[in-house]
């Protein structure tokens, strides 16, 4: 009896599973790092390269593409191919841009927390 309430559970785990990527796409949690990884490069280019009148923000920005592309092991038409499909699949593209915010979040509040603690360390030294 416990052998098949297990086996009911796993069909009813796996066929509720969220959707699988075609061959082609990158993986959510990949497509995850290397969307992070792209709007961060935007960011910086955006934000300190135009600023820099020696520097060509588009160039620059190409330059970091090519980098994440490399480390991430992927290439430009993977990343744009996957990142159409997951505009075409707006509940997996909402989980992969909660997931980047929760991360975020959760990076701010480990700042702000070091940062307490560092605050009331130097307090507790200068008493």
């Amino acid at each position: 009896m416990k052998a098949s309430c297990c086996i009911f559970a796993c069909i009813i785990l796996v066929s509720c599973s969220s959707e699988q990527t075609p061959a082609g796409i990158l993986p959510p949690d990949k497509m995850e790092r290397v969307l992070w990884d792209q709007l961060r490069a935007d960011a910086y280019t955006t934000t300190f390269v135009s600023k820099d009148s020696t520097k060509n923000q588009q160039q620059v920005n190409l330059e970091l593409q090519q980098k994440i592309f490399l480390k991430d092991h992927t290439d430009k038409e993977s990343f744009y191919r996957s990142y159409r499909y997951y505009l075409n699949h707006g509940e997996m593209m909402r989980d992969i841009l909660d997931s980047m915010i929760a991360k975020e979040s959760g990076l701010r509040e480990k700042q702000r927390i070091k940062e307490m603690i560092k605050t009331r360390q130097q307090n507790e030294q200068n008493k």
